[in-house]
C-alpha cells in the first residue's frame, strides 16, 4: 500500500493517461484513479465553499463583492482545474442567497454549452453547480 499512496503523492492529481499504476495487487488505469480521488476532493472543497460563504454571511463580511472558483477534475487533461463566476460585483452590495442562487443558474447554462469540456466533465462541473445553488436556495 505504501508504493501505491506514494505514486498518489507524487502525482500530484495530474495522471498521465493510459498508464497503470505500479502496484501488484491492484492494476488501474490514471483515469479512473484520477477521478476516484479528485472528484471526492472537488466535492469536499465545494463544502467547504459553501460553509465559508455562509459563514461570513452570517457575520456580515460578504457586502464588498463576492467570486468564487470551483475545483474540477477535467477528463481531457487529467488535472484538477477552477472554474471562476462572479456572483456579486465589487462594490457595497450587501449579501442576498438569492444572488448565488442567481449567478449560479447563469453558470450552469454557460457550461452546458461550453464544447471545451467533455461530457463527463460537463456533468461533473454541473454537479457541483447545482451543489452550490442548493445550499442556497430557499
Amino acid at each position: 500500500d505504501n508504493a501505491y499512496e506514494d505514486s498518489l503523492q507524487l502525482r500530484r492529481f495530474r495522471v498521465q493517461g493510459g498508464q497503470p499504476f505500479q502496484h501488484p495487487a491492484l492494476e488501474v488505469q490514471a483515469l479512473a484513479v484520477g477521478l476516484l480521488v479528485a472528484g471526492p476532493l472537488a466535492r469536499h472543497q465545494v463544502g467547504e465553499i459553501i460553509r465559508t460563504v455562509k459563514r461570513r454571511a452570517g457575520a456580515s463580511d460578504l457586502n464588498r463583492g463576492l467570486s468564487l472558483s470551483l475545483p474540477y477534475f477535467d477528463d481531457q487533461t487529467l488535472e484538477m482545474k477552477t472554474h471562476s463566476l462572479e456572483v456579486i460585483p465589487a462594490g457595497r452590495i450587501m449579501f442576498v442567497p438569492a444572488f448565488v442562487v442567481r449567478a449560479v443558474r447563469e453558470e450552469q447554462a454557460k457550461v452546458a454549452q461550453d464544447t471545451r469540456l467533455n461530457s463527463s466533465t460537463r456533468k461533473h462541473l454541473l454537479a457541483e453547480l447545482q451543489t452550490l445553488e442548493g445550499a442556497f436556495e430557499k
